[in-house]
């Protein structure tokens, strides 16, 4: 996984989210359904997430 979540956007689409974890949209999707993972905002249909959610996500699995 690309630890520099900096690097990206303030908002970060799914596609952007999943390459960036080195996975697919739909492990993205599991993992939210488990709640392993920040759920997103939305954009009308549009999921997208907070460069802030994905960097303390980040934090916390580097703790564990």
């Amino acid at each position: 996984m690309e630890s520099d979540v900096y690097t990206l956007p303030e908002l970060v689409t799914k596609k952007a989210v999943a390459k960036w974890a080195s996975t697919t949209g739909r492990t993205i999707d599991r993992l939210i359904a488990r709640g392993e993972f920040p759920a997103p905002i939305r954009l009308g249909d549009s999921p997208r997430w907070r460069r802030s959610q994905l960097a303390a996500w980040l934090e916390a699995q580097q703790q564990r």
